[in-house]
C-alpha cells in the first residue's frame, strides 16, 4: 500500500487499482494499491472524496491496510480514478500545522506536554498538561500569528534510528519503526503522521476561542485559516449590529452592556418594589379579621404567591390563592395561622390530580380540578376541628 499523502499533501488525484471490495452492512470496504486518501488518525479525521463512482465516506487504516468505505463497489483488479475533497484536506492541513505551531511554542516557552489534540469541520481543541492564564494564552495567540507571517517553510524529516536518538521532539506516544518528523524552525519538532502545510503563511491566521480547566491542564479551543477569518467575520457582524441597536460606537460596546445591564438591575428592583406593594395593596382588600380566605388571581407570577400568601396571613387565619397555569394546571400557594398547612396538600392530592408541599406554616404546588371544587376542599380541610 502506497500512502501518496504522505509524499504530497496537494495532490489531489491519483489512479490505483482495487485490491479488494467486501459488503458490511450497508456500505462498501475497498482497499487500493496506492491512495491518495488519508485515514483517521492523530486528531486529524479522514478525507472525503470520490473512488471512480463511488463516493467515499471514511477512511481508516487497519492492520497496516488503507480502507475506504463507499457508498457503492468497485470492481476488484480494476484501475480507477481517484479525488479528494481538497477544501477539506487544506482545511485540516491548516488547522493541524496551526495545532502543531500552537502547541509547540506552548511547549518552548512553558514546558507544557500537548496530552490531548481533536480536530472536526468546526474547530481544534488541544489539552495543555499545565495551567495557563488568560493573559498568558492571549500572549500565546499574538506569538503564534506573528510566527505565520515569517513564513517558515514546514520540514518533512525521517531520521534514523540514531539521529533519532539525538533530537529532542514531542510525541504523545511511542512510536515503533520509521518516525515521521514534521519540523516548523525556531518552533516545533514532532512526531507526526499527519497532513501539513508547506508554509506557515498558507495556515493564514490563528484565533483562540476559549480556554477551560481541564483535569491537571487547560483545553484550548481553537481555529485556523478560512475558519478562523469566518469566525471574526460573524463577531464582528455581531459587534456591528450591538453598535447600531445600542448606539454606541463598536469600541465602546462592552460599556454600553453594561451601563444597560445596571438600568435593568435598577428597573428589576423598582418593579419588585412596585410589585410588593401592589400585592399588599391586594390583601387590604380583604376584612381584617377574617377566618378563611379563598382568593382567586388571573395575572399573578407564581413567584409572587408566597408574596401575597404573608401579606393575606396578616388579615386572615387560613389562606389560599389559586391561578391559572400552563394547560389545564393551576398554581396555589395556602398558609394556616394555627393549624398545619400540610394537610391542604394531602386533601388536594386524594381529590385531584396534584403536586406540592411545604411547611406546617405554608404550602405551594400544582392542582388540576375544578376552581369551586379546589375551594370547597380548601374550605373544609381548614374547618376540620382536628387540622
Amino acid at each position: 500500500m502506497i500512502k501518496l499523502y504522505e509524499k504530497d499533501a496537494y495532490q489531489t488525484t491519483f489512479s490505483g487499482n482495487v485490491i479488494s471490495c467486501g459488503k458490511e452492512k450497508d456500505r462498501w470496504k475497498i482497499v487500493m494499491d496506492q491512495t491518495c486518501f488519508y485515514p483517521e488518525g492523530g486528531g486529524q479525521p479522514a478525507d472525503h472524496g470520490m473512488l471512480g463512482e463511488a463516493v467515499v465516506l471514511d477512511v481508516q487504516e487497519e492492520q497496516g491496510q488503507i480502507v475506504h468505505w463507499t457508498d457503492r463497489p468497485l470492481e476488484t483488479g480494476k484501475e480507477v480514478k481517484g479525488e479528494i475533497d481538497w477544501d477539506r484536506r487544506f482545511y485540516f492541513m491548516q488547522n493541524h500545522t496551526g495545532e502543531h505551531l500552537v502547541s509547540g511554542l506552548i511547549h518552548k516557552k512553558y514546558g507544557y506536554e500537548n496530552v490531548g489534540f481533536h480536530m472536526n469541520e468546526e474547530l481544534i481543541t488541544i489539552d495543555v498538561g499545565g495551567i495557563l492564564t488568560p493573559e498568558q494564552l492571549n500572549e500565546m495567540e499574538k506569538e503564534a500569528n506573528e510566527e505565520l507571517n515569517k513564513g517558515r517553510e514546514i520540514e518533512t524529516l525521517y531520521p534514523s534510528a540514531e539521529e533519532l536518538q539525538n533530537l529532542a521532539y514531542r510525541s504523545k506516544k511511542e512510536i515503533e519503526g520509521q518516525v515521521r518528523i514534521i519540523r516548523i524552525p525556531e518552533c516545533d519538532t514532532c512526531a507526526c503522521c499527519g497532513t501539513h502545510v508547506k508554509n506557515t503563511l498558507e495556515i493564514g491566521m490563528i484565533k483562540f476561542l476559549s480556554m477551560q480547566n481541564y483535569k491537571s491542564g487547560v483545553r484550548v479551543t481553537l481555529l485556523c485559516g478560512k475558519k478562523a477569518f469566518e469566525n471574526y467575520g460573524e463577531k464582528h457582524k455581531s459587534v456591528m449590529e450591538i453598535s447600531h441597536l445600542l448606539s454606541a460606537k463598536p469600541e465602546e460596546v462592552t460599556e454600553a452592556v453594561e451601563r444597560m445591564k445596571e438600568e435593568n438591575q435598577n428597573l428589576r428592583q423598582k418593579i419588585g418594589q412596585l410589585k410588593q406593594m401592589l400585592l399588599e395593596a391586594k390583601a387590604q382588600v380583604i376584612p381584617g379579621g377574617e377566618k378563611n380566605v379563598f382568593l382567586w388571581e388571573e395575572n399573578l407570577e407564581p413567584g409572587d404567591l408566597r408574596h401575597l400568601i404573608n401579606a393575606m396571613m396578616k388579615r386572615a387565619e387560613n389562606v389560599m390563592v389559586l391561578v391559572p397555569g400552563k394547560e389545564d394546571l393551576f398554581n396555589y400557594a395556602a398558609a394556616c395561622r394555627e393549624k398545619d398547612s400540610r394537610q391542604i396538600s394531602k386533601a388536594l392530592a386524594s381529590q385531584f390530580f396534584s403536586k406540592g408541599g411545604g411547611t406546617a406554616q405554608m404550602v405551594q404546588g400544582t392542582v388540576r380540578g375544578e376552581k369551586e371544587e379546589i375551594k370547597k376542599i380548601f374550605m373544609e380541610t381548614v374547618e376540620e376541628k382536628e387540622c
